[in-house]
């Protein structure tokens, strides 16, 4: 079963009930509609289509290609589990899901439904169009609260990850490796000179010119779990899984070769800073294997303060931090 269209996507489970079909076939005339046989297929149909989500968090995943769940309440404590599976998933949880039941056979109580996160509770029968604006209702507030979380997990300006998208993956992925005993490496970059940039060719050009760093650095991100986001306006952080300090070394060659590649030339010299002719960055990096989930913060101000420390020797300095293990043990 392929979820993809157009139209608002309905996923509904209500075979055991007399106006299941009915339901089907309204439904039909306006949006796109999957049935579930039963009710245990439901968290199995869903998975099978969510897409990948690169190891993120809620608010960052892309968008499920269903609008809506409907759950009829014949098996109320398999509709329930449904539901909480639903809630419980970082990748379904967005998705309202509505309990329906039949007139006078109700197995569950609208108040039930509703504090086990039910979006909405419907007894049928319901007229069609009253039944056609309901769903509607849901659909477009399920569109507009996925566009809205993208937006407060994006950069609007470079399109790197957001600060918010940023601290939520480090949580993640430092809890991640704590589990699984691997590395992780944490990287801050700032454009050298970017105050003075600013002043001189205006914020839009500065904006313009972090937007091209942006690009540059994701191209020497190739897998899946690796982060860009835009800590400040002019500092990225970069989260790199599985990566111990050879390979963020190596990392942060890649970065400083493909900004050097761009060769965006600087508005002038500064007689305070030694500034080459070209856009250049520097960076501060560290690594460990996480021992204590609290840590993560300690974690990010040790790259911070590399990145402090390869600023004061210079425009275009890494400041590699090799490991935290004594200092988080």
């Amino acid at each position: 079963m392929a979820f993809s269209s157009p139209r608002p996507s309905a996923l509904i489970s209500v075979a055991k009930m007399h106006d299941g079909e009915r339901l089907f076939q309204t439904l039909q005339s306006c949006f796109q509609v999957f049935r579930a046989p039963e009710h245990g297929r439901v968290i199995e149909l869903l998975h099978a289509e969510t897409p990948p989500h690169e190891g993120l968090i809620i608010g960052s995943t892309p968008d499920h290609p269903i609008d809506i769940v409907i759950l009829d309440d014949s098996d109320s404590e398999a509709a329930l589990e449904v539901l909480s599976q639903i809630k419980d998933s970082s990748s379904l949880r967005m998705i309202p899901v509505v309990i329906v039941s039949e007139k006078g056979s109700a197995c569950l109580t609208e108040l039930d439904a509703l504090k086990h996160g039910a979006a909405d509770f419907w007894t049928l029968p319901i007229a069609d169009q009253v039944l056609l604006a309901r769903v509607a209702v849901h659909t477009r507030r399920t569109r507009v609260t996925r566009s809205l979380a993208r937006m407060s997990m994006t950069d609007l300006a470079t399109g790197a990850a957001s600060r918010r998208l940023f601290a939520d993956s480090l949580r993640r992925e430092w809890g991640r490796a704590m589990r699984e005993n691997v590395w992780l490496s944490l990287a801050f970059i700032a454009m050298d000179g970017y105050e003075t940039y600013a002043e001189r060719l205006g914020g839009e050009s500065a904006g313009e010119c972090m937007t091209m760093l942006s690009e540059a650095l994701g191209t020497c991100l190739r897998r899946p779990g690796d982060l860009i986001s835009r800590f400040s306006d002019d500092i990225f952080s970069v989260i790199l899984p599985v990566t111990d300090h050879h390979g963020a070394a190596h990392v942060s060659r890649q970065m400083h070769s493909s900004i050097e590649g761009l060769q965006l030339a600087f508005p002038g010299s500064v007689t305070r800073l030694p500034l080459a002719e070209y856009v250049s960055i520097s960076m501060g990096m560290t690594s460990a294997v996480p021992v204590s989930g609290c840590d993560y913060e300690r974690f990010a101000e040790s790259a911070y303060s590399a990145l402090g420390k390869a600023m004061a020797r210079g425009p275009g300095t890494t400041n590699l931090q090799p490991t935290l293990m004594e200092v988080l043990n």
